[in-house]
């Protein structure tokens, strides 16, 4: 096994190493993304080319494992073989109990949207011995009703309709990066292709003048927003074509409204031909080029080509909503809540192909290549639709996923319940009345077990992968913080053919933070009449410590109470609280500048002698 395995002098420079195994020649290289080079801490751009050592051709879909770990002292990798089947194999393992690379590329997270106005990271892989599963908690400024994020996982966009906002959260370091306020209330949210900006449906309030519309936000700083009124009021749904337009529905408006991304202009309107018309969704078929509206009210599929020309119509039944195209783009199946049953329709013969009864109300469609996920208000099972058995009889298998049906649980958000695993061979499902997330492999007959977000209420879920990806024909990339150690071992492996590959690398030590000493200590909790909020900072020197902290507190489904505590010396602050409601609170502060970890918020129970 002929391995690269000397360290490299990294005073800066980009560091390219060559690794040779069983015909598959790979080329890793680590870019420092600033000017310090690469060091502990700093931002980098992994790249992983993979190409035939006989011709150089390139290797699609082979997809790398690649982790970073310390090395238990320097030279020890060398040519090592054995050595480093050792650690690849302790990597792939990847439960709770055993020891992880400080950097995994080829992990993913799941996400669970909370209905107390935050996001929960899990760990899928974490279940041993009760160990919890939770990674991090990303706050919000109110409780999230939809999100998307971008192609990498890296970035999230959530709506906040109770505070007319859209956050934006970074997933590789797993925080908040800005909340942007919206003319209205945020409904849907939507990525545009390439991840450069978001597309948000805002319905307009009672009572307001303004009508509701689509506000287009860029994913970058200053994150400026775009305004594109429409001619109702309601609910908004979109649909890209990458090469072309996008479609905008609207539930009150019944009208297809076509906008041109390059100058955010109105190119097309087209109504739909019906008497109080409902368009309630609108997906777009890849392989005709061409976008598809389920209208509720008629329940008829009105289709239109790219430019926004009517090409036909195809009656169902009234009560027809969300829809999902299946991965290979043969199959649209659409959901119908009022006649309990899901329509599917031969994408390129265009036709109606099949009924398929659901008990429930379904409401919720999900998609691997194997299956569609139907979930179902009134059901506490999933039904799993065969999508090779569409082409004769449908054959459906429901999968009981806990003991509570979804509609049993007030104001569920619009963001989905359902995700596939990113490996294709399961699902993740959010079960709110469960307050669990479930996780499914095909081919069982039951869940294979969950995970939890501990002390949340769970109401949608969603994964966010870690790993590198292929941006070119056996070409993966992604982007990276470096681990903070100076010597790092790369590990690298593929499955077919099966190579186990390690090499070193000696990064420049991290620079020592200012500010990283800074932590915080809670002292009282206003659980009882006349107690104030106290808090104390510590690891810090006094004098660099702020006048006053900002803190948000709040009980869920609630407005938030904005406090100042203000210092009272030796790093305490305490801050004066209004009258509160009996019950479960929560208090999110604001991470001075300071400081380099942002600060975690803390819960308590409001006329109980307990936190």
């Amino acid at each position: 096994m002929p391995l690269a395995h000397a360290a490299a002098d990294v005073s800066g420079a980009r560091w390219e190493r060559q690794l040779e195994q069983d015909g598959v020649t790979a080329t890793v290289s680590i870019e420092p993304l600033t000017a310090d080079g690469l060091q502990g801490g700093a931002p980098a751009r992994v790249r992983v080319t993979l190409s035939s050592t006989a011709d150089g051709s390139a290797l699609p879909r082979l997809l790398p494992g690649v982790w970073f770990d310390a090395q238990e002292r320097a030279g020890a990798e060398g040519g090592d073989a054995a050595a480093c089947q050792r650690r690849v194999a302790r990597y792939a393992r990847g439960s709770g109990i055993n020891p992880q690379a400080l950097v995994d590329l080829n992990g993913y997270d799941v996400l669970a949207l909370n209905a107390d106005a935050s996001i929960s990271v899990l760990d899928p892989r974490t279940q041993f011995a009760g160990k919890t599963s939770l990674r991090a908690t990303l706050p919000l400024p109110g409780p999230g009703f939809d999100w998307a994020a971008t192609a990498d996982d890296r970035l999230l966009w959530v709506t906040v309709p109770g505070s007319r906002a859209v956050v934006l959260a970074d997933l590789a370091a797993l925080r908040s990066l800005q909340t942007i306020t919206l003319p209205g209330r945020p409904g849907r949210v939507r990525v545009e292709p390439g991840g450069a900006r978001a597309w948000v449906g805002v319905l307009a309030a009672e009572g307001e003048a303004q009508r509701g519309g689509v506000a287009v936000v860029e994913a970058s700083a200053p994150y400026r927003q775009q305004w594109l009124p429409l001619s109702g009021r309601g609910h908004v749904e979109m649909a890209f074509d990458p090469a072309g337009w996008v479609a905008l529905t609207q539930r009150d408006a019944g009208e297809v409204v076509f906008v041109d991304p390059t100058t955010l202009q109105v190119a097309h309107r087209e109504r739909l031909d019906a008497a109080g018309a409902m368009p309630l969704s609108v997906v777009f078929d890849a392989a005709a080029r061409r976008f598809v509206v389920a209208e509720a009210r008629g329940g008829a599929l009105w289709v239109f080509d790219h430019r926004g020309r009517l090409q036909d119509r195809l009656n169902l039944a009234p009560g027809i909503g969300p829809m999902a195209v299946s991965p290979d783009g043969r199959w649209l199946l659409v959901a119908n809540p009022a006649a309990h049953q899901v329509d599917v329709i031969d994408l390129p013969a265009w036709r109606h192909a099949h009924r398929v009864p659901v008990s429930g109300r379904p409401f919720d469609i999900g998609m691997t290549g194997a299956y569609a996920y139907v979930r179902a208000l009134d059901s506490e099972a999933v039904s799993l639709i065969a999508l090779a058995s569409l082409a004769a009889a449908p054959r459906v298998q429901p999968i009981a996923m806990g003991e509570r049906a979804p509609g049993l649980t007030p104001q569920l958000p619009l963001a989905s319940q359902l995700v596939p695993m990113p490996d294709g061979t399961g699902s993740f499902v959010a079960s709110p009345g469960d307050n669990a997330v479930y996780f499914y492999m095909e081919g069982m007959n039951a869940a294979a077990g969950s995970v939890s977000a501990r002390g949340h209420e769970v109401r949608a879920v969603r994964v966010a992968r870690r790993g590198l990806r292929e941006v070119a024909p056996g070409v993966h990339e992604m982007q990276v913080e470096l681990p903070d150690t100076p010597h790092m071992v790369v590990a690298l492996a593929t499955e077919s053919p099966r190579t186990r590959q390690c090499t070193a690398l000696a990064l420049k030590p991290a620079p020592t933070a200012a500010g990283e000493g800074w932590q915080l200590a809670w002292e009282q909790f206003p659980v009882q009449h006349g107690r104030p909020l106290s808090v104390r900072v510590h690891g810090v020197a006094v004098e660099s410590l702020p006048a006053a902290l900002h803190l948000r507190l709040f009980q869920p489904g609630a407005a938030a109470l904005q406090l100042v505590a203000h210092a009272d010396g030796g790093g305490r602050y305490s801050a004066e609280v209004p009258e509160l409601a009996d019950g479960l609170w929560y208090v999110h502060p604001q991470t001075p500048a300071g400081a380099r970890t942002p600060w975690g918020y803390v819960s308590f129970m409001r006329g109980a002698a307990t936190r």
